[in-house]
Formats: structure tokens, C-alpha cells, sequence
């Protein structure tokens, strides 16, 4: 099986690149090949994987590479609703 675990090309700090290479490290053990793509790549590339670990806030690229058939984890709804409390929350207090 392979993934692609989606980062920000632009959060190259050190603390970044350790999380990236653990999770590479830890889906070999599963027997899965990850391989690392920034969200700059893939807005330009195809994605030739099973599913896409995205690790971004980038809704409209997760939107993109779901249209296209790919499991992507975390899904862009569930990002649009992490990255803005006030969405979540509103549409909580309309289902009372």
C-alpha cells in the first residue's frame, strides 16, 4: 500500500521534519510506503497513492484530491471545521 503524507512546504523547522520522518518510520513498520509531498507538489502533480495523510490546512487541495477518488485523512470538511471554532459552533447551536 502507499500513501502520500501531505506537509506544508513551508514549515521546514526541525520539530516538523522529526514528526514527518516518525510517521514514514512508523507506516513501514505497517508495511505502508509513505512518501512525504509538500502541498506546493501536489497542487501541480498528480497523486499517485492509495490515500493521502494530509497533514495541512489547505481545504481546497483536500477538496480536490477527494473529487479525484483518493481517501484523504484528515477530510477537507473536517479541516474547514478545526480551522474555524465559529462554523463548528454555530452549526452546533442550530441543530438545539
Amino acid at each position: 500500500m502507499k500513501g502520500i503524507l501531505l506537509v506544508n512546504h513551508f514549515l521546514t523547522q526541525n520539530k516538523f521534519s522529526q514528526l514527518h520522518s516518525h510517521l514514514v518510520k512508523s507506516a513501514e513498520k505497517c508495511g505502508i510506503d509513505l512518501v512525504i509531498k509538500t502541498n506546493l507538489q501536489l497542487a501541480c502533480e498528480s497523486a499517485d497513492a492509495d490515500f493521502v495523510l494530509f497533514w495541512d490546512k489547505d481545504v481546497n487541495l483536500a477538496r480536490r484530491l477527494e473529487k479525484s477518488g483518493l481517501p484523504v485523512f484528515n477530510s477537507a470538511q473536517s479541516i474547514a471545521l478545526c480551522d474555524d471554532c465559529l462554523l463548528y459552533t454555530s452549526d452546533a447551536a442550530d441543530d438545539r
